[in-house]
């Protein structure tokens, strides 16, 4: 669940994603041109300047902007997407059990990047991320807790 910055509560379940005003919930549509392999929301991240980004359980990932969503994948869905976060400085990081992309995703105002050994990650599934206000980032995966 996530709350935007107009009040608007964003709440994922399997069946997509919902949008709550204070007195109804309204279903947010797929787009038409299918991104993800399941409609299941498993994170979401509600951003400052009104960007919603929304992740799968097949690691799609979605962000609603002007009223449509969007496809915002680094490449073909695969594996659950576990958390969105954003740093103080405003990129993106998406925490996933794809051990391949070492369970991390950077996006960098639309710039995507894959942290792997290079920034001291161990390939293994994450769990969760923490962004702390002092920058730091912290991942907790099987293999333990690790901070960037």
């Amino acid at each position: 669940m996530a709350q935007s910055e107009v009040g608007y509560l964003w709440h994922g379940a399997t069946t997509g994603a919902y949008r709550f005003d204070g007195v109804s919930f309204e279903r947010i549509p797929e787009p038409e041109v299918k991104v993800t392999q399941s409609e299941s929301i498993t994170a979401s991240l509600a951003l400052s300047l009104g960007d919603v980004w929304l992740g799968h359980l097949w690691a799609g990932i979605l962000v609603y902007r002007d009223g449509k969503l969007f496809n915002a994948n680094l490449a073909p869905p695969h594996g659950v997407v576990r958390r969105i976060v954003q740093d103080r400085d405003g990129v993106n990081w998406v925490a996933t059990d794809v051990v391949r992309l070492a369970g991390l995703l950077r996006d960098d105002h639309g710039k995507w990047d894959v942290p792997d050994a290079k920034w001291g990650l161990p390939k293994s599934h994450l769990k969760d991320i923490l962004a702390a206000r002092n920058g730091t980032l912290t991942t907790a995966a099987r293999r333990g807790i690790r901070k960037i």
